[in-house]
This record gives C-alpha cells, sequence and structure tokens, in this order.
C-alpha cells in the first residue's frame, strides 16, 4: 500500500509542477514516459522481485506530462506532420509490461514445490494487486493524455489556417495600396499636362489679341489720314468756289458796265455773253463739285465716326478680355492654392489616422500573438486567454473597419476617380471588395456578393471555381 501511494495520479501527471522541462517538444514529451515506464516494468518483472514495500517503481512516478507545448512564432506554409500516436504507444507498453510479466512467469523455477508457492504471503499478493492497479492508473492516464494531445493537434491545425488566411489579406492590402499609389501619380501627371495645355491656350490668345489690337490701330491711321486729304480737298474746293463767286461778280459788273455800252458794244457785247455763259458754266461745274466735296466729306466723316466706335469697342473688348483672363488666372490660381492646402492639410489628417491605427493594429497583433505563444490551454489562464483573443479579435474588426473608412475619406478628398481594374464586373460602378477561396480572387462588391449568394451562384465569375469561402476585404480602395 505503501509503495502504491508513492506514484502519482493521473492528475499529478498533468499538471504543470509534474511537467520535466527536460522535454520540449510534442514527440519527445509522448515517447519518453512510455518507454521508461516499459523498461521499468520489464526489468522489474524479468528479476522476479515481487516486494516492494516501500520505493516506488522507477519511470511511473517521474512521468513528465508537458502541459504547455511552444507556439511556432513564424506562419508556417503546410499543415505540422502528426506525431506517434498515444494509443498506439500505451498499448505498446502494456503489451511488453504483459509480456515480461509472462515470461517471468513461465521462466520460474519448476524446481520450486507447491510448497513454497503456498508459503508466499498475502502481503506479497495484495502488493502485486496494488502494482496491477497501478498499471491501469498510468494507462487511464496515458489515454487522457492521448486524447489532450488530439485536441491540441486539431487546435494547432486551425491556428495554421488563420495564420495563411491573415498572410492572403495582408498581400491583399499591399496590392490595394500599390494600385491606389500608381492611379494617384497617374491624376497628378494629367492634372499637370491640362494646366500646361490651359497655359499654352491663354497665350495663344493673348497673341492673337495683341496682332488684332496692331491692326486695328494700323486701320485707324490710315483713316486718319484718308480724313486729312479728304479735308485739304475740301478746302481747296472751298477756295475755288471762293474764286469763282469773286469771277462771277467781276463778270456781273463787266455785264453792268457793257449794258451801258449795249448800244455801241453790241459784238463785245455777244463776246460777253459768250463768256458769261461760260462762267455760269463753270459755275455750274463747280456747285457740283462742291457737293460732291461735301457729300464725300460727309461719308468719309460717318466711315470715320463707324471706324472710331469700332475702334473704341474693340479696345473695350480687349480690355475686357484682358480683365476676365486676369481675373480667371487669379481666381483659379486661388481656388487652386486653397484646393491644394486643404488636399494637403486631409491628406496628412487622414495619413497621421492610419498610422495611428496601424500602430494600434500592429499592437494588439503583438498581444494576441503573445497570448497565444505563452498561454496554457488546459488551465485557467488560458481560459482567459482564449476570452481576450475573442475580445482583441472584435476590437481588431473595428480599427480595421475605422481604417477602411480613412482610406475611403482619403480617397475622395484626393478627388481620385476609381479606376477601371478595381471595379466590380457585375455593377461596373462600386469597388471590388469580396474575397473568393480557394481562387483568392477579388471581383465583385458587397451588393453583388450578396446578390450573387442569393440567386444560389456557387461558382467564382472569374476561373468558374467552387467557392468555399467568401471574405469581405476592409480598405481596398486605398
Amino acid at each position: 500500500m505503501d509503495g502504491a501511494a508513492e506514484h502519482n495520479s493521473p492528475e499529478e501527471c498533468e499538471s504543470p509542477e509534474s511537467s520535466s522541462p527536460e522535454f520540449h517538444s510534442p514527440e519527445e514529451c509522448e515517447s519518453a514516459p512510455a518507454l521508461e515506464f516499459g523498461l521499468a516494468s520489464r526489468d522489474a518483472c524479468s528479476n522476479g522481485t515481487l516486494e516492494n514495500s516501500s520505493d516506488s517503481q522507477p519511470g511511473v512516478s517521474s512521468l513528465p506530462t508537458p502541459t504547455s507545448i511552444q507556439t511556432p512564432t513564424a506562419t508556417p506554409t503546410t499543415s505540422p506532420s502528426p506525431a506517434p500516436s498515444e494509443t498506439d504507444l500505451s498499448l505498446g507498453v502494456a503489451g511488453q509490461l504483459e509480456s515480461s510479466c509472462g515470461d517471468s512467469d513461465g521462466q520460474q523455477d519448476p524446481s520450486e514445490s507447491p510448497q513454497e508457492v503456498a508459503s508466499v504471503s498475502p502481503k506479497d499478493l495484495i502488493q502485486v494487486g496494488n502494482n496491477d492497479i497501478e498499471v491501469k492508473n498510468t494507462l487511464l492516464s496515458l489515454q487522457d493524455r492521448v486524447r489532450l494531445l488530439e485536441i491540441e493537434l486539431n487546435e494547432r491545425n486551425n491556428w495554421v489556417q488563420q495564420k495563411v488566411m491573415q498572410a492572403t489579406q495582408a498581400v491583399s492590402k499591399e496590392r490595394q495600396e500599390l494600385n491606389a499609389l500608381r492611379a494617384e501619380r497617374d491624376e497628378a501627371l494629367r492634372f499637370k499636362k491640362d494646366q500646361k495645355a490651359l497655359e499654352e491656350s491663354t497665350l495663344k490668345r493673348k497673341a492673337e489679341l495683341e496682332t488684332l489690337l496692331r491692326k486695328e490701330k494700323a486701320e485707324v491711321l490710315r483713316l486718319k489720314n484718308e480724313n486729312a486729304e479728304v479735308r485739304a480737298e475740301l478746302q481747296a474746293a472751298k477756295l475755288s468756289a471762293a474764286e469763282s463767286v469773286a469771277t462771277y461778280e467781276e463778270a456781273a459788273k463787266r455785264e453792268k458796265k457793257g449794258a451801258k455800252r449795249a448800244q455801241g458794244w453790241e459784238k463785245q457785247k455777244a463776246k460777253l455773253q459768250e463768256e458769261l455763259s461760260e462762267e455760269k458754266r463753270k459755275l455750274t461745274q463747280f456747285q457740283q463739285v462742291l457737293a460732291q466735296a461735301k457729300e464725300r466729306h460727309l461719308q468719309a466723316e460717318v466711315r470715320w465716326r463707324q471706324e472710331e466706335k469700332a475702334k473704341e469697342e474693340a479696345v473695350s473688348r480687349a480690355d475686357k478680355e484682358k480683365r476676365a483672363k486676369e481675373q480667371a488666372e487669379s481666381a483659379f490660381k486661388r481656388r487652386e492654392e486653397a484646393t491644394r492646402r486643404k488636399a494637403e492639410q486631409d491628406k496628412q489628417r487622414l495619413r497621421d489616422d492610419v498610422e495611428r491605427l496601424t500602430q494600434e493594429l500592429s499592437s494588439l497583433r503583438a498581444a494576441e500573438s503573445a497570448n497565444l505563444v505563452t498561454a496554457s490551454w488546459d488551465s485557467p489562464v488560458t481560459t482567459m486567454g482564449m476570452v481576450g483573443g475573442r475580445f482583441g479579435l472584435k476590437e481588431h474588426e473595428r480599427l480595421a473597419r475605422e481604417l477602411a473608412e480613412l482610406q475611403d475619406s482619403l480617397r475622395r478628398s484626393s478627388a481620385l476617380p476609381l479606376p477601371r481594374d478595381r471595379e466590380c464586373v457585375m455593377c461596373m460602378s462600386e469597388e471590388m471588395s469580396v474575397v473568393f477561396l480557394p481562387c483568392a480572387h477579388q471581383v465583385v462588391c458587397i451588393e453583388c456578393n450578396e446578390l450573387h449568394e442569393k440567386k444560389g451562384m456557387r461558382d467564382c465569375p472569374s476561373c468558374r471555381t467552387p467557392i468555399q469561402q467568401r471574405i469581405r476585404v476592409y480598405g481596398a480602395s486605398c
């Protein structure tokens, strides 16, 4: 009974205090206790020593039972190879014990008499029964350990799948950020080209207006010269008319004098009448020339006034266009400067928010990884770590949503249009934000994904691969 009391119970084998620090891997933790127990039991049975008053069996009392297995820090790409079955090891150990005990019983000296066999004390028989009970307890503890290891193996496989999904999401996010930066660069180049074309058209229009103004000035100068010539002709016509009037008056005087002398001057009268008629004809011609000169003067004056008015209108129009162009340029520069300052401020604020949320996500991921590494699955600390992990996951999702909203705000503040390679293949208006697994294609938006799923479609629209899982991607616009 004393020897049986010294053996460790299954609860003591499973406790963290009874685990040996010499084992660091699951294979060492599984194989070492079984082999040690088998060797010790086989030696005990082969030697034929049944008395075990105060000493415990070697190997059974020091069974190491690891309670925590170190989680690998690097994300594996494939599932880890399963460890040897603990059930097979326990069955092998039990078989070795039975065979060893059977051999020891079979190799018993036949020369021993029944009296010697009957001389075995009841205390020894009780001790042998206790040893059998201890062996059964050990087998039960090993079976419990096998079940725990199978549960831990399933949890490790789930952890590996989760890490693979996180790596896929990180790659998709980096690709989206690269596409957003490329689109921003193309938009900046296009804006520079448009601004250069606007400046060239403005300079060309200015040169045309200057050329038109020079032509108008030359035309005005020509009209001034023509007006001066017409005025000179009018002055000459006035002088000629004055001379004609003086000549007519002189002729009239001569006619009067001739009338006095009419009687004796018949021939002279006829001559004078001819001269008078000739002078009258000249006077009529001079009057006609004077009327034509006046008419030309009036026409030239009207044309000059029209040209002056056209010149004034052209100059005023040129001034208006020049002032309008200057006002448009100044307003455009003010709007451009205000827009640029506002965009820079919004970008800086959004970048600060994105950086802050990225740091919070990194800290949450680091805390979650530390909890997974240090927590034990079968202890109260593990239970609290799992609860904290769920809360950390909720916080992670909230921060991811806030990060997506900030990236959308950054895209809207930059006034960047949606690239064609980011449009949904179904509605062609919203951004792709759902990833299909296992093909990892991101081709539809949230609304089209819900419609696609409600209609019972189970294939990817891009490659026709059966869809096993649909994942919402946050922050796809950046």
